[in-house]
């Protein structure tokens, strides 16, 4: 595994998934899941802002990364309102950790009055179904400690902890 400087140095947790399995996908009525189409900017800024508590700019964060494409972003909705939000990524740094086929499940976000229905885990199946789609045979992603409902939802999904480095050790430790 060839460890970079943005891995060593990272200041959140991160989890593994692999094989990279396809899953069925269950909604609650009035649900659907879809891709990201222009003009769904300010929806995906919305739902960052609050259900992270900070703005975030789409173009800068996602549409400016080489790694997007409107298939790779998705949308759980209600109605015709996206409520939730999960990216299938291909980043370079864990491509090169952990070698070509590695995804990476981006920026997962629930609006708080949408919770509890398990959208976050039906909006990350749908992008971890895209990495298998595309052929990926791993997943990774990165979260931080205090979002417990995104842990289990991911430890649901079967992704489990990886240790890159001693504040990754020390985190899961605390769990």
């Amino acid at each position: 595994m060839n460890l970079n400087d943005t891995i060593i140095n990272l200041k959140q947790l991160v989890m593994l998934l692999e094989p990279v399995p396809v899953f069925n996908i269950t909604l609650p009525e009035n649900y659907f899941i879809r891709s990201f189409k222009n003009g769904d900017e300010p929806a995906w800024e919305n739902i960052v802002l609050n259900s992270f508590g900070y703005e975030c700019d789409f173009n800068k964060t996602m549409r400016g990364d080489a790694c997007f494409k409107n298939e790779n972003v998705f949308f759980v909705c209600f109605g015709e309102t996206p409520v939730g939000t999960a990216s299938a990524w291909e980043v370079g740094y864990w491509s090169d950790a952990l070698g070509a086929g590695t995804g990476y499940l981006h920026m997962v976000a629930v609006l708080p009055e949408h919770r509890g229905k398990k959208l976050g885990y039906a909006v990350s199946t749908a992008a971890v179904n895209e990495m298998a789609k595309r052929g990926d045979h791993r997943a990774v992603l990165q979260t931080d400690e205090f979002r417990k409902s995104a842990i289990k939802t991911y430890f649901e999904m079967g992704f489990a902890p990886f240790i890159v480095n001693e504040f990754n050790r020390a985190g899961w430790d605390k769990k």
